[in-house]
């Protein structure tokens, strides 16, 4: 068997999000120029693919939330290394050899540009530990990709493999070592094969429902949707009245996103580790926290100490509670949140119908919130 070629496959297409206005109880709240209810933008620059997580409304959603509808607070805990099997070591070098697998999954508005970063992060370790293949990063099921078609030169083997929307049924393929995602085609003879006997390690990101629904509302206020299902169910939300569009974006999140993200979890084994979007953004020391434990179970066979700080280091370029200015793909980042946003977003929490911010709710629980 070939020695497998390093690619990063990135699923989806991510998109930034600004402002609207929203109607509270004491009339309509402007959020930076961006508003709904038939109102057009005006003036707004589009932060960006990648700014979605990475701007001012995440934060500002995670501290509006947490006042509003708090949940149990719980430390982020990686499965027991001693529980895993073992990165074999190539006779030659410390590096992993070639059946080891890596994956990376998330969600619609979990937090999926964040940990496309930190997984880049994987990608640049391996390339300066001297791993002696390809790298490809692919996008949008390869509609884009870097090095320019890259994908098409690579041998069909790919090591780590990240999602946008991992599912239970993605988690079983995982582990039946069979091709999964929609991203796979016979027609593409670039694309990478699942084919591992393992060992394998995994990161999964989660997030409260409650706020990925949020999130999803300011999000399709400013983004175009690539995905033909999505298209169909998000396209008309700026011409929504207000309380209908949050209440679309609730029920996608109780009926597929937030479904699917309680069903991966349940299905993922111990060699997957769960990750809480709100781990990243509670403080820098929480965040920090989460990075070091996110890499010592994905890594901790591989890199050794200067390379783990060295990890945490570059990572922390990512936290926009240290970087408000953080760089988003070569355009700038909003400012963390403040006050301001935080009263926004709880007018637009105080707008999720009754009946679905109970199944949001109950969504929680068995996520471990």
């Amino acid at each position: 068997m070939a020695i497998a070629a390093r690619c990063l496959l990135i699923l989806g297409c991510l998109a930034g999000s600004d402002g609207l206005l929203v109607q509270d109880s004491q009339g309509p709240v402007e959020l930076d120029g961006i508003v709904s209810d038939g109102i057009a933008s005006d003036g707004i620059e589009s932060l960006g693919a990648a700014a979605a997580a990475a701007s001012a409304w995440d934060w500002a959603i995670a501290e509006a939330v947490a006042e509003l509808h708090p949940v149990k607070a719980e430390k982020v805990m990686a499965p027991e290394l001693s529980a895993l099997d073992p990165l074999p070591q190539n006779v030659w070098t410390r590096l992993p050899q070639e059946d080891a697998r890596w994956y990376w999954g998330s969600h619609h508005k979990a937090g999926t540009v964040l940990l496309w970063r930190l997984a880049d992060l994987q990608v640049k370790l391996m390339q300066y530990l001297k791993w002696p293949h390809h790298c490809c990063i692919v996008q949008s099921e390869g509609s884009k990709s870097f090095p320019p078609n890259c994908e098409t030169n690579t041998s069909r083997h790919s090591v780590i493999w990240f999602w946008t929307n991992l599912t239970k049924d993605i988690v079983h393929k995982v582990e039946q070592q069979q091709a999964a995602g929609k991203f796979y085609s016979e027609r593409h003879a670039g694309h990478p094969r699942l084919k591992s006997t393992g060992p394998y390690r995994g990161v999964h990101v989660i997030r409260d429902p409650v706020a990925m629904a949020v999130s999803g509302y300011i999000y399709h206020l400013s983004s175009n949707e690539t995905d033909p299902q999505l298209q169909e169910i998000f396209g008309g939300v700026p011409d929504l009245p207000m309380a209908e569009g949050v209440a679309r974006e609730a029920r996608f999140v109780v009926e597929k996103s937030g479904k699917d993200m309680v069903e991966a979890h349940l299905a993922a084994p111990a060699w997957w580790m769960r990750v809480r979007h709100e781990d990243f953004t509670r403080s820098s020391e929480s965040y920090d926290m989460t990075v070091d434990l996110m890499f010592k179970h994905l890594l901790s066979d591989v890199y050794t100490e200067p390379e783990r700080k060295w990890l945490i280091k570059l990572a922390a370029n990512h936290d926009l509670r240290r970087n408000p200015w953080d760089t988003c793909w070569g355009k700038t980042c909003d400012h963390v949140a403040d006050s301001t946003l935080k009263g926004k977003v709880k007018a637009l929490l105080n707008q999720i119908p009754q009946d679905l911010l109970g199944k949001l709710k109950s969504l929680r629980k068995p996520l471990g919130y």
